[in-house]
């Protein structure tokens, strides 16, 4: 059975967050990683769940032609929130994994 974690609560993944994006990046995304608070999720989950916080800022947000631009670098960034949200070792792996999977696409 895959590992799972609870993510911390909202406090915490804001403090958490700006410390992975100091420079406030990605503030837009910020709100769907917000939601996450006190989720027990697998290492898929924290995956999917901080891709569809970019998927659902795109949605909110229009980039115009550089939409596709703009998703990419937002992708990049995620494993920097992993690395800040998920304590857990092996939840921490298992979500960098597939972020580098779906990176190499």
């Amino acid at each position: 059975m895959p590992a799972t974690i609870v993510l911390p609560d909202r406090d915490e993944i804001a403090r958490r967050i700006a410390l992975a994006d100091p420079e406030r990046v990605a503030e837009g995304l910020y709100p769907g990683i917000l939601k996450l608070a006190g989720r027990e999720l697998q290492g898929s989950g924290v995956a999917v769940s901080l891709s569809l916080a970019i998927a659902d800022h795109m949605k909110e947000r229009d980039y115009g032609q550089t939409a596709n631009v703009m998703t990419v670098l937002f992708m990049k960034l995620l494993p920097g929130f992993v690395n800040a949200l998920v304590d857990d070792e092996q939840v921490r792996g298992d979500a960098l994994a597939i972020l580098e999977e779906a990176n190499n696409r």
